[in-house]
């Protein structure tokens, strides 16, 4: 449960830097 919880997670603080990164960008 934890483990899998970390990866949902990680695999989501990935998609909100690369979003961000893209708004920077702007």
């Amino acid at each position: 449960m934890v483990e899998s919880g970390l990866m949902l997670v990680k695999q989501w603080f990935k998609v909100v830097q690369g979003w961000l990164k893209l708004v920077e960008k702007g």
